[in-house]
């Protein structure tokens, strides 16, 4: 925590005027000393404001350094109070627009997912192109890059992934991505002079002959090595890594060995490499696999850690408090039910709705319950733990109400109503209403 701000120091006696200057009289002397203060007083509080820690108790020292005078500290302090109470609302906002943000990423990512599994190619690139030009994150060019390669569209394919290392130069893949480039120019070229890749070219030649396997003059050259087939994990995922307060020092690394033991903070650590060295806020474009990250020791902070698990086509969203020294969880609520309303920990619904399927946000660790309604299905109540820096996603299903609700207007004042009267095993309905509209259940 930064440190408050000294006692202001106050001459004792008033400067003394200028040659030929007319002397300053007490009131005028108390009104310069009191303008000093106030200047000083506001230059401490921006300060404090920037740092952004201990405001309140800031501007009340702050206040206090004006000797007593009571004017000026109570207006200080309302508007330290002031500032306050804007920044909560004006943070609560800026987290909900971060949330919407990442949802609409993530659901282009998983969208172009879904058709690069499908095998649509061309697709999914589109979905990919069209996600960098409204959220420009290098993952989206990397993943294009690879549809562009399964379509044998080398130039777009070397574009992208060209165009991936401009953006994000000290990716975490960069060197991988500098040899596929590499395979992609040399194939380039192959295909450019008419050499065939590995096992286009078949065996012409007599197994009898004395100089089998001495190419003739003329012959095309061997076949370049086949570039390695990407699968269905070979889309990057997007990872946005935050720290209150901002700027903490964080390095991330990558398990190597499938058999390496978990990571431990100042061990040797064999099988993880250190692949990434930043400050907080980050967004890192990362392949598939596990990751440690490790917030280091930070001002007065102890080091916060977590794990990282990487799957293709993802959007994921960690932040650590450290004040607190550990990772929020992110929960992600999905329905078979767009656009269902989701209460977190509100079950009487007496709070605004925490939000609408797909919806996925930071929360404390801990348990949780959460309610999932919408109109015509039943309401569904669960329970979910979530471990310090968790990402977790919890799949819904809502189930359609065995009724329904059926409204009757009339121009008459009283009517009588019958409802189903043939029907098997159901005795007939009659209602009677003096009002011109009623509701039925059934």
């Amino acid at each position: 925590m930064d440190s408050l701000p000294a006692k202001a120091r106050v001459s004792a006696a008033p400067t003394p005027p200028a040659s030929g200057a007319p002397a300053e009289g007490p009131r005028t002397t108390a009104a310069a000393s009191i303008t000093r203060q106030s200047g000083q007083a506001r230059g401490r509080l921006k300060a404090c404001i920037r740092r952004r820690s201990a405001l309140l108790l800031c501007a009340v020292t702050t206040a206090k350094s004006l000797l007593g005078n009571v004017r000026i500290w109570v207006a200080v302090a309302l508007v330290a109070i002031g500032v306050v109470l804007a920044m909560a609302p004006r943070a609560e906002a800026q987290a909900t627009s971060t949330a919407k943000k990442l949802e609409a990423i993530r659901a282009r990512m998983e969208k172009g997912q879904v058709l690069y599994l499908k095998g649509d190619h061309a697709a999914a690139a589109q979905v990919f192109e069209d996600g960098y030009k409204s959220y420009p994150y290098s993952a989206f060019l990397f993943n294009a890059g690879v549809c562009y390669q399964k379509l044998n569209d080398f130039d777009r394919a070397l574009e992208k992934f060209r165009e991936y290392l401009r953006v994000d130069p000290n990716a975490p893949d960069a060197a991988k991505v500098n040899e596929r480039i590499a395979a992609l120019e040399a194939a380039r070229s192959a295909l450019d002079a008419g050499v065939p890749e590995a096992g286009a070219l078949e065996d012409a030649g007599d197994a009898g002959d004395s100089d089998a396997g001495v190419p003739e003059a003329g012959a095309p050259p061997p076949p370049l090595p086949p570039i390695v087939p990407d699968d269905e994990n070979a889309m990057k995922s997007l990872v946005v890594i935050e720290t209150e307060p901002e700027g903490a020092p964080l390095k991330l690394y990558a398990r190597t060995s499938a058999s390496a033991a978990p990571f431990r903070v100042g061990a040797e650590n064999p099988g993880w490499t250190e692949v990434q060295s930043t400050r907080s806020p980050a967004n890192l474009t990362l392949a598939v696999g596990r990751y440690h990250l490790v917030v280091e020791k930070f001002r007065d902070f102890n080091v916060s850690e977590t794990d990282i698990d990487v799957q293709p086509g993802h959007v994921l969203h960690f932040k650590a408090n450290l004040s607190q020294g550990a990772f929020m969880a992110f929960l992600r609520v999905v329905s078979n039910v767009p656009g269902a309303y989701i209460y977190l920990d509100d079950v009487n619904k007496k709070k605004p709705v925490w939000g609408t399927t797909p919806q996925g946000e930071l929360v404390a660790h801990g348990q949780h319950k959460v309610l999932v309604e919408a109109p015509g299905f039943e309401p569904l109540l669960t329970d979910v733990t979530l471990k310090h820096g968790e990402q977790k996603e919890l799949q819904v299903k809502l189930v359609r109400v065995g009724y329904g609700f059926l409204r009757i207007h009339s121009n008459a004042l009283e009517i009588d109503i019958e409802i189903d009267p043939r029907a098997a095993g159901a005795a007939a309905t009659r209602r009677s209403t003096s009002s011109c509209r009623q509701g039925l259940t059934s």
